[in-house]
This record gives structure tokens, C-alpha cells and sequence, in this order.
């Protein structure tokens, strides 16, 4: 650390604490370069560290195709696929069906937790399924000759030794090592449970789609390489596989159904066509077309198409009936009555009902499917029996409007027959037999033509692969880590060092306090700077605080030298109370601090010695009677000195000393005497008055050293009777709050302030406060 912060909140220049300084912002940030290292070397230091202990995460991808329309020859079978659908094909591939059926086949129960950062085909050759529920650990350690000995942990006891290659039973799991196991000496591993382990790998399986709606992304990600790879790759050989599965019993079912009516629609077409030949036979018609006229031709059209849909209508309704009856009386578990309206023809013919008769063949399957594993009352096998039931409706309401559009017609028919009542008297009674006999073997023809058509297509459904779905891409291995991304981790790790650094210093530079620069001398006080004390090295004989062991050489008979800073400063100090303003008549002048410390004793001394040197008759008084140390400071004794003349135990020429510089020129000093127990009354008695009377008729100057104001009253009693009162402040150490309260006292009195100084600046390391400062290179420069 270099030093102490420039303050944010006011700049040299004057600037508001309002207004943002960038300038001491940079000096901040500048003179605290070795904190922001520091926090930016630790910073990179923790997230280099962090990098290489986090354990490695690799991540492959699979991507599934969902066809958007699937292929025209299985329209009967599947309708146009969704968005919707899409969103639950991905719920189905996330699904915990799925991922039991990895984790098994995997073997994910069994961790490597030593050695780590291996992969897992390099331990274990083989894992088998387990549903084990309890959670284990085991210990494998080579022995002689290749064998592995192995331990339970959590027992400590001995299960046996084997070889790389011979299965091992542990617990619920069966595993066995692969032949590179022998390079370790230690192996450790650990068996989840079958649900934490489920849980793990859903969590760590991500189903997205990328771009296209209908494309899947199957991501996941692990510790191994190889794991990475294989996870995805299996998920989606399930999912492929459960869609084959599902279409081919969709298409198995339909096969079957289509073959049953095929066979009942072969009878009715053989009965109608041995009717219609026998008819033929026994009543001798030969050619209707050719016998009857147009007229009739066209009433024997009209009565037979009535008859068609009269009987479809009659059909229909006896049908529902049945239906109905049946549906109200089915036990759980059986199939849905509502199959049976598939055995009427003219239904297969309108497209919603045959989608909802596929649709509820599927579900039922899939509700036999589920029914296999859970019960009844399961949360899936409600929702399919739900589903069911809807369709069922469905069905229910689309049969019901035909049998309404049947109805109507056959009334529309009837009006119409009831027209030509007389015309249809006259139609020969064989014609219209005839042609009703022979329209019932082409309505069957037609129907039985249509349901092998069907069944061709059902069947070939039934061999292929599901053109739905296919993977694009598999999942290979990863050759880097996704985790962690030690080049982000170092690049945040340095961001964040460099925030930590620049907050540390700002923190650092609102907390300061202390008096630095003439702004804050401003703002403290409102009074004048008279001058920048520079820091020195004392001598280390000299007790007291830096300040004094600074100045104490020159004060011993040395003179300053001539392009001495510190001397330079003084020599600054002297004009500025001399010969500045009011303060150009001050001739007693009192030297006082807020704190101990701050280097007042040091301040009025070497004043002294520089007003001596401009040839004033100058005498110095140490009136600090609690701790004086001018008698110090010049190798003087401190008794019989000022307490004692106050006291009238001596006169003034008894305890005046003479102080003689190396220019010739001398000084004359008084020290505190003897310490008394009411320094304050005594400063402020009528002898003190008289003894200031006489000073004044015999000396140019007067300089009185006085305690703290902040700590005693002395100061404030002897500033009152006094013509300039100088402040001294210790750069960084003087709190501006502290020098407030010293001017509050000040003025209480009435004090005449001269100004303030600041005292032991270190401008090395402070020179950013004091930017227009230059008298260490202009000295070296007139000494070159």
C-alpha cells in the first residue's frame, strides 16, 4: 500500500462534492495500483484455482426429426401432426419411463468416486440392471497378480477377491472390471438409488428444439466422455423404438378389425347375390333396362335408394341402441362398444368418424399397455380413461347426427314417392324387386372393395418403419469439457478482481477523514492555508512523534539549508503571517492543534528560527504547562520557566534563555517550568496580561506553543488576548470533524484566526493532492 486515498467528493481545483472528480477518481485508482493488483492476482489466482479442482462436465448432443405431415398411404391411420403434438413427443422423451430404462440399462447406479477424472469403461466392463433402493459403497484394492480385493465400506467387511473380467456381486448390483483397471491400485465405488438416480439423469437431460419446430434436441451432460455420449444416443433408440412399437400395434389392430369385417361383408355379398339370382331364376327376368320405361326406372331408383337409407337408418338406430345399452353395462377393462359402429359401412365413409374410431383404438391399446403395470385408479390410466370417454362421446354425437341426416331424407323420399303414387302403381312388381335385389350386391361390392383396400394398407403400415420420426444426428463423444470454461472462469475472475480493487479504493477514499489538501482546510474551517509543511526523517535519539525527530537537527544550531523544502515551507509560513492582509500586525501569535500530535510544538519552533533569521527580535514561549516539549526539542532544561513566573516564584530575565543559530542571529526561549495543576487559570491571570505587555514593548514577535483545543482549554484562553491564532494539522492524521471543532472554539473566543497549516507532508507519495508542487525539483536543479 502506497499511502493514503485522495478524497472523491471535492477535487483541487473547487469542485463540488456533488460532481464526479475523474480526475481523483484516476489518482484513486492510480496511487492504490498495489491493492487492485492484489485483489486481481487473488481473483485470477481462485478462479484459476476453481477451475482445476471442478471436476470436468462434457455434454453430446442427439437430434431427432419429427415429420411435420406424415405420408399419404397412412392418412387413415394418422392425422396431420401438431405443434402440440411435437411438445409432447419431447415430454414423452423426458419422460421417467425413459429414464429408467437408460439408467438400467447403463448401469448409472454405480459412481467412480476414486480415481476421478477417469472414464468409466476404463474401471467397469459391465454394469447390470438393479432397482436397488439402498445406497452403498465398496472398496476395490489390487493385490498380487492382478485380482482385486473388495470391501464394503460401510460395514468393513471382506466380499471376496476377483479378477478384471469376473463379475462381482455388490449388494443388488452385478458389475464386473475392465482389464485397464488394473493399472489403479484404488478403486472406490458408490450405488445410488434407483429414484436418485432416475431424478440425476432427468436433471441433467435437456429435450430442446433448436430452430425448426420439428426438430429435437436430446442434450446431456456428465463427468464422463463416454456417458455423455451413450445417455443421449440411448434416449433416443428408446424413443424410435416406442413409436415403432406403438404404430405397429395400431396397424396390428387394424389388420385384425379389417379382416373380421371383410369376412362378414364376403357372407352378406354372397346371401345378397344368391337372393338376387334366385329371384331372377324363379320370376324370369332377364333385362330391366330394356323392359321398363324411363319412368319407372327412375320411381324404382327413387323407392330403392329410400329403402337403402330407410334400412341404413333402422341399422343405425338399433345399432345405438345397442351401443348405448352396451356402455352402460361394461365392466373396467373392457373394450369400448363403441367398436361395433365400425361394422357399419356407410361410417368407415365419413372422415371424423373414422378418425375417432383410430384414435380410440389406440388409446384403448395403450390403456391395455399401461393397465399391464398400474392400476385403475392411476393418475395415467384415469387421464386414457378419461380421453376415452371423450371419444366415445365424440363418436357417440357424429353417429347421432347421421342418424338424423338418415331420417331426413327419408322423409324428403317420402314426399316425393307420394307424388308419383300412380306412377309406381303401374312399375311392374318384378322390375322394382329386381332393381332393388340387384343395387344390394353393388352397395357390398363397393364396401368390400374399400375394406381391402384398407387392409393392403394396414398391412404394409404394419412392416414398415415409422417414417415419423428418425434420428439426423447421434450423439459422439466429447473431446472438451463444457465445464468448466477456464478462460471465461479467469476473464471473470480478473473482472471481478478489478471491481473488488476499485471498490476496496473508493471505499477506502470516502472513508477518509483526515485533512489533505486546502479544500479540505476550506471546508473545515473557511479559513486561509498558510503553508505545506513537508515530511522529514528525525533523528532516532529524540523521542516524540515523526514531526519533531524531523525538524529537531536545525533547531540544534545547523542552518537550514537555503533550497531546503522544508525550509522553503517555513520561510512560505513566515510571509503568509507577516505580511498577508490583516495578519501583517500580528506580533503575538499563538500555535495550537486540535489533536495531540499534529505537530505543533515542531510548527512554532521552526517558525521561530525563520522570523529570527529575517532579523526580528523574536522570543518563543512554551505555554503547553501539561507536556511541554520545546525544553526537549532544544536541549534545555524545563524548569524554572513560564509556570514559575506566573507563580511569581521568579522573574522573567531569570528563566529566559538565549538560543544562538549557526548564522550569528539567536532567539529567546522560555520553557513551561515547573508542571503545574491550573495551567489555565494561570494563562489566563492578570500576570499573564502584564507579562504579555512587557513582551510586546521588548520583542517583534511573540510565539506562544499551546496544548490541544481539543483536549483543554489552555489555547482558547491565551488566543483571546493574542493577534493571530495558526492551526496546525498533520496530513492524514487530523480529522476534518476534529479541526471543525477547534475552529468553533476559536471563534467562540473571538480569536483572530490567521490560517492553517498543514505539517508533515509526505509529498512522494502524496504529490497527487498537491499537484502544483515542485520544490524538491527545483532544489535539485539549482544544486546541479
Amino acid at each position: 500500500m502506497e499511502g493514503p486515498l485522495p478524497r472523491l467528493g471535492r477535487s483541487s481545483g473547487g469542485r463540488p462534492r456533488d460532481e464526479i472528480d475523474f480526475h481523483a477518481l484516476w489518482t484513486a485508482l492510480r496511487r492504490n495500483q498495489l491493492i487492485i493488483v492484489g485483489c486481481l492476482v487473488v481473483a485470477v489466482a481462485a478462479a484459476v484455482l476453481i477451475s482445476f479442482l471442478t471436476t470436468p462436465t462434457y455434454e453430446a448432443v442427439a437430434l431427432i426429426q419429427l415429420d411435420q405431415t406424415p405420408s399419404s398411404d397412412r392418412d387413415f391411420l394418422t392425422e396431420r401432426r401438431s405443434t402440440g403434438e411435437v411438445n409432447t413427443d419431447m415430454e414423452l422423451i423426458h419422460s421417467r419411463t425413459f429414464a429408467e430404462s437408460v439408467a438400467d440399462s447403463l448401469g448409472l447406479q454405480v459412481l467412480i468416486e476414486e480415481p476421478r477424472r477417469v472414464a468409466r469403461s476404463d474401471i467397469l466392463a459391465y454394469v447390470g440392471p438393479s432397482h436397488q433402493e439402498e445406497k452403498a459403497a465398496y472398496e476395490l484394492t489390487r493385490e498380487s497378480g492382478g485380482r482385486f480385493a473388495v470391501k464394503d465400506q460401510a460395514t468393513d467387511r471382506r466380499l471376496g477377491v476377483f479378477a478384471p473380467g469376473e463379475r462381482i456381486r455388490l449388494g443388488g448390483i452385478t458389475v464386473a472390471l475392465s482389464p485397464t483397471a488394473v493399472r489403479y491400485d484404488r478403486i472406490r465405488l458408490r450405488v445410488r438409488n434407483f429414484d436418485g438416480t432416475v431424478q440425476s439423469l432427468r436433471s441433467a437431460l435437456s429435450v430442446a428444439r433448436p430452430r425448426d419446430p420439428y426438430l429435437v434436441e436430446v442434450r446431456y451432460q456428465s463427468s464422463d466422455p463416454l456417458l455423455a455420449r451413450d445417455v443421449p444416443n440411448a434416449i433416443a433408440a428408446r424413443f424410435i423404438a416406442h413409436r415403432q412399437s406403438v404404430q405397429q400395434s395400431q396397424a396390428r389392430s387394424m389388420v385384425s378389425f379389417l379382416r373380421l369385417q371383410i369376412d362378414t361383408l364376403s357372407r352378406q355379398l354372397a346371401s345378397s347375390e344368391n337372393v338376387l339370382r334366385t329371384f331372377r331364376e324363379g320370376r324370369r327376368v332377364i333385362s330391366p333396362d330394356v323392359e321398363a320405361s324411363s319412368q319407372t326406372k327412375r320411381l324404382t331408383d327413387l323407392q330403392a335408394d329410400r329403402n337403402v337409407v330407410e334400412a341404413e337408418r333402422q341399422a343405425l338406430a338399433k345399432l345405438l341402441v345397442n351401443v348405448r345399452a352396451a356402455a352402460a353395462t361394461r365392466q373396467p377393462g373392457q373394450s369400448s362398444p363403441y367398436r361395433r359402429l365400425l361394422a357399419f359401412p356407410t361410417l368407415l365413409r365419413n372422415q371424423a368418424a373414422s378418425g375417432f374410431l383410430s384414435t380410440l383404438m389406440t388409446l384403448e391399446n395403450e390403456r391395455a399397455t399401461l393397465l399391464a403395470r398400474r392400476r385403475p385408479e392411476d393418475p395415467d390410466m384415469q387421464a386414457l380413461t378419461s380421453r376415452v370417454s371423450e371419444i366415445e362421446e365424440q363418436l357417440q354425437s357424429v353417429a347421432e347426427t347421421y342418424l338424423e341426416g338418415l331420417a331426413s331424407q327419408v322423409a324428403s323420399m317420402d314426399a316425393t314417392l307420394g307424388e308419383f303414387g300412380q306412377e309406381l302403381g303401374r312399375i311392374p312388381a318384378n322390375e322394382m324387386q329386381y332393381t332393388r335385389l340387384q343395387r344390394q350386391p353393388k352397395l357390398l361390392q363397393e364396401m368390400y372393395t374399400l375394406l381391402q383396400t384398407r387392409l393392403k394398407e394396414a398391412e404394409i403400415t404394419q412392416a414398415v418403419d415409422d417414417p415419423g420420426a428418425r434420428i439426423i444426428d447421434v450423439a459422439t463423444t466429447p473431446d472438451e469439457p463444457i465445464k468448466p470454461r477456464k478462460g471465461l472462469n479467469v476473464a471473470l475472475g480478473a473482472l471481478v478482481g478489478l471491481m473488488l480493487g476499485a471498490a476496496t479504493t473508493f471505499a477506502r477514499a470516502q472513508l477518509d477523514r483526515t485533512i489533505r489538501t486546502r479544500d479540505d482546510v476550506q471546508l473545515a474551517t473557511g479559513s486561509p492555508l498558510l503553508a505545506l509543511i513537508p515530511h522529514m526523517p528525525g533523528s532516532p535519539e529524540l523521542s516524540g512523534n515523526g514531526q519533531q525527530r524531523a525538524l529537531a537537527a536545525p533547531l540544534k544550531g545547523q542552518q537550514l539549508l537555503p533550497y531546503d523544502p522544508v525550509a522553503e515551507s517555513y520561510r512560505t509560513l513566515r510571509t503568509n503571517m507577516l505580511f498577508t492582509g490583516a495578519s501583517s500586525d500580528a506580533r503575538t501569535l499563538v500555535f495550537t492543534s486540535p489533536m495531540p500530535g499534529d505537530g505543533k510544538t515542531t510548527v512554532s519552533a521552526n517558525t521561530a528560527v525563520v522570523l529570527t533569521q529575517q532579523g526580528k527580535r523574536v522570543i518563543l514561549i512554551d505555554a503547553d504547562m501539561r507536556r511541554g516539549r520545546l525544553n526537549r526539542l532544544f536541549s534545555r532544561p524545563r524548569a524554572p520557566g513560564l509556570s514559575d513566573v506566573l507563580n511569581y516564584a521568579t522573574s522573567l530575565e531569570e528563566v529566559r534563555q538565549r538560543i544562538e543559530l549557526a548564522s550569528g542571529q539567536g532567539l529567546d526561549l522560555v520553557t513551561t517550568g515547573t508542571l503545574p495543576p491550573n495551567a489555565a487559570e494561570l494563562l489566563g491571570s492578570m500576570r499573564m496580561h502584564a507579562l504579555l505587555e512587557r513582551l510586546e514593548r521588548e520583542y517583534d514577535i511573540i510565539i506562544f506553543d499551546t496544548p490541544p483545543l481539543n483536549v483543554v482549554t489552555d489555547a482558547a484562553v491565551l488566543s483571546s488576548s493574542a493577534d493571530g491564532v495558526v492551526l496546525v494539522v498533520r496530513a492524514g492524521v487530523t480529522v476534518s470533524d476534529a479541526l471543525g471543532y477547534a475552529m468553533e472554539q476559536l471563534r467562540s473566543v473571538s480569536a483572530p484566526i490567521l490560517g492553517v497549516v498543514i505539517n508533515d507532508i509526505d509529498f512522494k507519495k502524496d504529490r497527487s493532492y498537491y499537484p502544483g508542487w515542485y520544490g524538491r525539483e527545483y532544489e535539485a536543479q539549482e544544486q546541479g
